[in-house]
């Protein structure tokens, strides 16, 4: 997020490219979900807005056959 707490799609596909390790089947799902995700309507305040950045992700990989997560 930005100083206004709004997506930074470039700087979540630099995050992406790291956490795929170049798989590019992988990174194609990361920049689907990244698309989904990057104009959702959110709050101005920040921790909220990340709730709902979160929430998106995890629906839009769940939606993708993605169910385990490492974080």
């Amino acid at each position: 997020m930005d100083n206004n707490g709004k997506f930074v799609k470039s700087v979540a596909d630099e995050h992406a490219q790291t956490y795929t390790d170049g798989d590019a089947d992988k990174l194609k799902i990361a920049r689907e979900i990244i698309d989904a995700c990057a104009d959702i309507a959110v709050p101005d305040d920040h921790c909220e807005a990340s709730e709902l950045y979160g929430k998106c992700f995890m629906d839009q990989a769940k939606a993708r056959g993605i169910q385990k997560f490492d974080f």
